[in-house]
């Protein structure tokens, strides 16, 4: 049980792209310093978030602090093309043993389609099938640390998506026959 305590740990950090700070303003007590996590910023403009991702967490609602972690609910496929594939659990449960969603079967998948696109120096990606929010920031791509991408809004409730790198030529959305 330890030993999952402390994976569960490093992917929430991992999964939210940015470092740990110590707050040093803390008082001087028995109280452990507040810990906080750096905000991701834009992706400079030389650099594309080409290739597969995998949602490993989810922030909470609009203006709500939670994050909640996810196993095999959302990849995105993001292609120089301007083409966005996105394989989506149709069945996601909530295990709230470990506070993780997971896909509760491992058929159940849906294809979804959109579009990867540049406005100035901001990278945007739109799939209307996710039914992501009416907002002026929805599907901005922030950078995150480490390979990691942020995507504000990309499902509905939540403020933001934050998604890590799939390494290897076999991205799980290779199985949508789509664009």
């Amino acid at each position: 049980m330890v030993c999952l305590t402390v994976a569960v740990s490093c992917s929430a950090l991992v999964a939210c792209g940015g470092r740990l700070h110590q707050d040093d303003t803390a008082e001087s007590d028995d109280r452990d310093p507040k810990t906080t996590l750096s905000a991701p910023g834009p992706i400079p403009a030389t650099v594309a978030p080409y290739g597969s991702w995998d949602l490993v967490s989810l922030d909470g609602m609009p203006g709500g602090n939670g994050t909640t972690l996810t196993q095999g609910h959302l990849f995105l496929e993001l292609r120089p093309s301007g083409d966005a594939v996105a394989l989506r659990c149709a069945r996601p449960y909530y295990e709230a043993e470990i506070g993780t969603f997971r896909c509760a079967d491992p058929t159940s998948y849906d294809c979804l389609y959109g579009t990867l696109e540049k406005t100035g120096d901001t990278w945007r990606v739109d799939v209307p099938d996710l039914r992501m929010p009416a907002s002026g920031l929805r599907g901005e791509i922030l950078a995150g640390e480490d390979d990691n991408i942020v995507i504000r809004y990309i499902l509905p409730k939540y403020s933001a998506g934050h998604f890590v790198r799939l390494s290897g030529e076999d991205s799980p959305t290779r199985a949508c026959a789509g664009p």
